[in-house]
């Protein structure tokens, strides 16, 4: 009896066992259709109910549902797709004159003038940048009957891609800020060894009594501009010190 009694719960044990079993499964199976068949890209009907109490910057604060305080900000598809794109821009324009300025700052650390042995030294890989968004394009008649080359894309997907590339950019540019960074000090101490300010010359002149300005120096270009004043300012302090 006690080993029919045992088998038994042995048995019932393991029936027990394979309905856990089948019941993680299941629910496994059904989270996975739920995941699949949920479409991201659906326009779905937002919870925008607030009862509004106060304002600031344009964003509404006020009572949900459940009586909780919660700022609100609304703003439409194409604008905050149209904010970050523009972001982007101005990223990769200050991207391009930081990088500019740091390919000057090398090739003037390297000119023999400085001190240099005449090899401008690596900058980091910053070149060929490209933008994360790929566009499907398909090429046919339209319904007038022109040939025409037709792009579509998801725009969550846009705006994913949009974002990511903005952390992209600013990785990129902390990259180039830093290195810039380093080059100036480096070049300022180097101008200062060869008989140079610290820092490029600027332009310089005079307002007249009109108000119209008059240059008298044009701002440093290069090296040769640099060296150029240098030997006027040495030569005029001379012919100073003379009289």
């Amino acid at each position: 009896m006690k080993a029919l009694f045992g088998q038994t719960q042995s048995n019932r044990y393991s029936v027990y066992s394979f309905l856990n079993l089948k019941s993680v499964v299941f629910a496994m199976l059904y989270i996975f259709v739920v995941a699949c068949t949920t479409n991201e890209h659906e326009a779905k009907e937002l919870d925008d109910k607030l009862e509004v109490k106060d304002s600031v910057d344009g964003e509404k604060i006020g009572l949900n549902d459940d009586g909780e305080v919660i700022i609100q900000s609304e703003t439409s598809a194409a604008d905050e797709l149209r904010s970050q794109i523009w972001v982007n821009s101005k990223l990769e324009d200050e991207i391009n004159r930081e990088h500019h300025e740091l390919k000057r700052c090398r090739a003037d650390l390297a000119d023999p003038r400085l001190g240099g042995n005449g090899r401008v030294a690596e900058i980091p890989d910053v070149d060929g940048l490209k933008s994360f968004t790929e566009i499907k394009e398909k090429f046919g008649l339209d319904s007038e009957g022109n040939l025409k080359v037709l792009k579509k894309e998801y725009f969550l997907d846009r705006l994913k891609k949009e974002r990511n590339y903005a952390h992209s950019l600013k990785g990129t540019l902390k990259i180039i800020k830093k290195h810039g960074e380093e080059c100036t000090r480096n070049m300022a101490s180097a101008r200062l060894k060869h008989g140079l300010p610290g820092k490029r010359y600027e332009s310089e002149g005079y307002f007249t009594s009109d108000g119209a300005w008059v240059g008298t120096e044009k701002a440093e270009k290069n090296l040769d501009d640099a060296f150029e004043r240098a030997a006027k300012a040495k030569a005029k302090s001379e012919q100073n010190s003379e009289n």
